[in-house]
């Protein structure tokens, strides 16, 4: 027999409460007393003891005080644009300045709070009401010290909606040069030989000319020197160069703390036992 999951909807909704043992009203009799009076085998003394009375009762306004989920609409209209950065020559439509946005606050998370849930943390008071603790809503822990929040996420718009453009406009934004300062100022684009030059001439296009140095880390006479990378704003390569790197050895473009890594065609690493993802997940970067 088949059933139809969009009628559950129309199913009736029911709820259990206790009945007040001393209550006498006939219509708090239920059916566990009535099974065990005519099932006395089931008990030497034919009575059963401490069993609370239950009753199941249907209500017709039983509400679920579970808070609904905010759909994809409700999220859109609720997110705020950003002024796109000052570097930028193309003009950014709405959408992407809202991406932009979204992307900034991922990469600056902010500190979760007894109001405010961020990436599944969120502040509880302890039992006496004078410690603050921080509790995971998915694993279901608590901890007194701060959570080491993530800073980084996934772009997936449709193609052609300008993932890149906002990519870029990111890198140029200033607010995101707020990192530690172990960490070098230059972001890691790795990416498939085919889009590597389409990165270059975006780049050159959406850029004010001189505000962003590039090096394309790709060609046999690449310059492996890693202080010699630092010094840009942008490394561009290829996931076969990345996995061609040594690991190991943590030279090249191991040997640097980057501030943050950008996996064009993030799917390439999807099979984590590839070298390309190994050599991905091997690279240290403040912001992914």
């Amino acid at each position: 027999m088949s059933t139809n999951n969009n009628n559950t909807t129309k199913l009736p909704k029911f709820r259990v409460e206790r009945v007040d043992n001393n209550n006498s009203n006939k219509n708090n009799k239920n059916t566990l007393k009535k099974f065990y009076k005519n099932n006395k085998s089931y008990s030497s003394s034919g009575s059963v003891v401490g069993l609370p009375k239950l009753q199941i009762i249907r209500s017709n306004d039983f509400k679920d005080t579970k808070k609904e989920p905010q759909s994809e609409a409700e999220f859109l209209l609720n997110l705020l644009e950003v002024s796109q950065p000052e570097t930028l020559i193309t003009k950014l439509l709405p959408y992407q300045k809202q991406g932009l946005r979204w992307m900034l606050s991922n990469e600056h998370p902010k500190e979760p709070t007894i109001d405010e849930e961020v990436q599944f943390w969120i502040q509880k008071e302890d039992q006496t009401k004078k410690i603050l603790n921080y509790y995971n809503t998915v694993a279901r822990f608590s901890t007194i010290i701060r959570p080491n929040l993530t800073r980084g996420g996934i772009l997936a718009d449709d193609m052609g909606l300008g993932k890149t453009i906002q990519t870029i406009a990111l890198i140029a934004s200033k607010s995101a040069i707020n990192l530690d300062s172990t960490y070098s100022k230059t972001t890691l684009i790795v990416a498939p030989l085919s889009v590597l030059e389409n990165w270059v001439e975006q780049i050159n296009t959406h850029v004010k000319k001189g505000s962003l140095s590039y090096y394309v880390f790709h060609d046999s006479n690449r310059n492996n020197d890693p202080e010699f990378l630092k010094n840009y704003d942008i490394i561009i390569t290829t996931y076969t160069i990345l996995a061609q790197s040594n690991i190991k050895e943590r030279s090249g473009l191991f040997a640097i703390k980057w501030l943050r890594v950008i996996l064009d065609e993030g799917h390439i690493i999807r099979t984590r036992l590839t070298k390309q993802s190994i050599a991905a997940c091997n690279l240290d970067a403040e912001r992914r």
